[in-house]
């Protein structure tokens, strides 16, 4: 079984930091090169219009708006993920 790890998101901070790491990790591991391209991600659904499940808006206005969210996930994921920061 994989080594994997759970962690209480206690602020906004940390909703932007694990959903950029999540939306991320596939660039990370070379499956694709562009957030964008990752079909199995719901970063595409997150800057989309269209009729979704996925409570988006929430999270996008965490991050200011799909803009900042937009910016915000061209930011580098650092190689060690720490919840702590």
């Amino acid at each position: 079984m994989p080594n994997m790890k759970s962690n209480i998101i206690e602020d906004e901070t940390g909703i932007c930091k694990v959903t950029h790491y999540v939306h991320a990790n596939p660039v990370h591991h070379g499956f694709v090169a562009k957030l964008s391209d990752w079909k199995y991600s719901s970063y595409n659904t997150y800057l989309s219009n269209t009729s979704t499940k996925i409570s988006r808006q929430i999270i996008v206005d965490i991050f200011g708006g799909k803009e900042y969210f937009t910016k915000y996930h061209q930011q580098p994921v650092a190689l060690k993920y720490k919840w702590d920061e």
